[in-house]
């Protein structure tokens, strides 16, 4: 059965109760990543050499308080 945190836009998740957190990705566009999709997320980025963002520098997402 596939995990998905509802206020994640990923699809590698692994807890559906995660923090998510703010990656911007350009153009006034973000991205709200648990941590296991946003690990994803960077490995792509960086495999077609495109910038990483550091989790612990992100923003907590806090509309999902």
């Amino acid at each position: 059965m596939k995990i998905q945190n509802n206020y994640c836009c990923g699809s590698h998740c692994r807890d559906p109760n995660s923090e998510v957190r703010v990656m911007p990705i350009g153009g006034g566009g973000n991205l709200i990543l648990c941590r296991e999709c946003w690990d994803y997320e960077n490995r792509w980025r960086k495999s077609t050499s495109r910038v990483a963002h550091e989790w612990y520098q992100a923003e907590v997402y806090d509309g999902a308080k």
